[in-house]
């Protein structure tokens, strides 16, 4: 069984629920991506379905959904996004700022959210370039 934190847990659930309307499911089987991440020391594996970036939505193959940068503006002082540490010139893989824990409905880790913004790491010194593994 592959555990998986879900990139953006209602587009997913939409995503379903859209398939089961549209296709027989009994017949079909939906095939999404599954990508790497590090957090707090430890590798995650994840689904990536809807990104607001256009650039960033075509390199993760993912929808473009402009709307869901509306989520930075969604409370007064307080944002409703995670960090994602992304390294453009793929020196490794992503850093999360949290993961449920556990996974699934028992998550008891509060400041966890689906939605992300994206940090860009960029090496000031090649020299100093090694793997992260945790914010």
């Amino acid at each position: 069984m592959i555990r998986v934190p879900i990139a953006c847990a209602f587009a997913l659930l939409g995503l379903t629920g859209c398939a089961s309307a549209i296709f027989d499911v009994g017949r079909t089987e939906t095939v999404l991506p599954l990508s790497r991440a590090w957090v707090d020391g430890r590798t995650v594996e994840y689904v990536t379905t809807d990104i607001s970036d256009a650039s960033m939505a075509t390199m993760m193959g993912a929808n473009h959904v402009p709307r869901l940068a509306d989520a930075v503006r969604a409370l007064p002082g307080q944002s409703l996004l995670e960090r994602v540490y992304k390294f453009p010139k793929a020196e490794q893989i992503s850093i999360f700022q949290s993961a449920p824990n556990p996974l699934g409905p028992e998550n008891r880790d509060k400041s966890y959210s689906p939605l992300w913004r994206v940090v860009m790491v960029h090496w000031a010194s090649p020299a100093l370039v090694r793997e992260l593994q945790s914010e």
